[in-house]
């Protein structure tokens, strides 16, 4: 039976984490999982991406991880392993220098060394499993950062915003993120031009707190005269 919906996305209500939070996040989870979450965060990689990552799709000399495959368990309980839904999913994608010295330790200290090994695992080495990473993992480090009811899901979110504020362009995010169509691309470059908005009224702020700009007000109604 097919897997309907595998690799759709949805994007109800867009939440993001910022990099302070995502590193906070990356600070309470016990250690196997911390370049799990900055991977995440920075790279915008589908859960499944993740969890289906091997030791042979990172190069760590290029800085880049290329992304092969998924792994998913379905509601009936079985497991796939296969190819991205699309080709757009088939990509490699550039890791900023921090993440790259994050990967090389995981992969030195926390990886088997085969290059079919999986990338990210259990302590125990076992292959990750959606429902028991959400509660055993993800759960308590939101809560325990403050960021209650952000999703695994939502640094996906995170990296594209993140990848948007440098300047890239909608074609550019759709490579990264592994997008056919513009369309979901464009929402980070959204979120982009509201937070350049806010800094433009931030600096606005500024420049009248300090006395160099005129607060001018906007359809002020004239001051009819008075009789006398």
């Amino acid at each position: 039976m097919p897997h309907r919906g595998g690799g759709s996305e949805h994007h109800p209500e867009q939440r993001f984490a910022s990099l302070v939070e995502l590193y906070d996040l990356a600070s309470v989870v016990p250690d196997p999982y911390r370049a799990l979450i900055l991977t995440a965060g920075f790279t915008g990689l589908r859960q499944g991406e993740l969890f289906g990552l091997r030791r042979r799709d990172v190069d760590l000399l290029h800085g880049t991880i290329t992304v092969r495959r998924k792994r998913l368990r379905l509601a009936s309980g079985q497991i796939i392993e296969d190819d991205p839904k699309t080709e757009a999913g088939r990509r490699t994608v550039a890791l900023p220098t921090p993440l790259v010295a994050e990967l090389d330790r995981h992969l030195s200290g926390m990886t088997d060394p085969q290059p079919e090994a999986y990338v990210f695992t259990t302590p125990q080495g076992d292959p990750l499993e959606r429902s028991n990473f959400r509660n055993r993992v993800w759960a308590p480090a939101t809560a325990a950062t403050g960021v209650d009811g952000l999703r695994f899901h939502d640094l996906r979110h995170t990296a594209g915003t993140l990848a948007a504020r440098t300047g890239a362009t909608t074609k550019e995010l759709m490579a990264r993120l592994g997008h056919s169509s513009p369309r979901a691309a464009m929402v980070y470059q959204h979120a982009a031009d509201d937070r350049d908005r806010l800094i433009a009224e931030r600096l606005a702020t500024m420049a009248a707190e300090a006395g160099l700009a005129p607060v001018v007000a906007i359809n002020k109604r004239p001051v009819e005269p008075t009789a006398e």
